[in-house]
């Protein structure tokens, strides 16, 4: 997972759930990854992460669950999956 917040100044979390349909703010994320101001960050998973009914992205400026406050400029997320 790359998480490219160079068009930011602060922090943004990048929030997945295992999840059929979209959703977003107030859903309980399974996963959260934070992405520092500025910077592009990136995590690695040797096992990969198994998913069932399907993933659901969304991104957000605050680590809590009912956040629905959005990052102020784009964020890019780069996710490879196999």
């Amino acid at each position: 997972i790359d998480i490219d917040n160079t068009n930011n100044t602060v922090a943004v979390y990048l929030k997945i759930t295992d999840h059929a349909t979209n959703v977003g703010a107030g859903q309980t994320a399974d996963m959260m990854f934070k992405g520092s101001p500025g910077k592009v960050t990136s995590y690695v998973f040797e096992a990969g992460i198994p998913y069932t009914a399907g993933v659901s992205v969304w991104c957000t400026n605050l680590a809590t669950v009912a956040s629905n406050d959005n990052p102020t400029n784009s964020v890019v997320v780069s996710i490879l999956a196999s």
